[in-house]
């Protein structure tokens, strides 16, 4: 039998895909199991701009990051109106 497989988060923010982890009670200790898909935001400052990176933990281990940046004047901006082309 082939073990069911997650994503688990380490308590410094890193994510990994876990062949053991089905649960809680199956992640090593200060780590947070996530499941099969995971979505999460994070926000970013490099002190000339700010904005949010969305990562999307996909259960066939693939992970997407798409990121929107705030102008100057507070407005959101998407990817697509940075780059020109969505992330995802």
């Amino acid at each position: 039998m082939v073990p069911d497989e997650h994503w688990v988060e380490k308590a410094n923010g890193n994510i990994y895909w876990d062949n053991n982890a089905i649960s809680q009670a199956t992640t090593k200790d200060r780590e947070s199991y996530r499941g099969k898909n995971y979505t999460r935001k994070i926000e970013w400052d490099n002190k000339r701009g700010k904005g949010l990176v969305q990562e999307k933990y996909k259960e066939y281990k693939a992970v997407h990051k798409g990121y929107s940046q705030l102008d100057f004047k507070g407005k959101v901006s998407t990817a697509k109106e940075i780059t020109g082309r969505y992330q995802f």
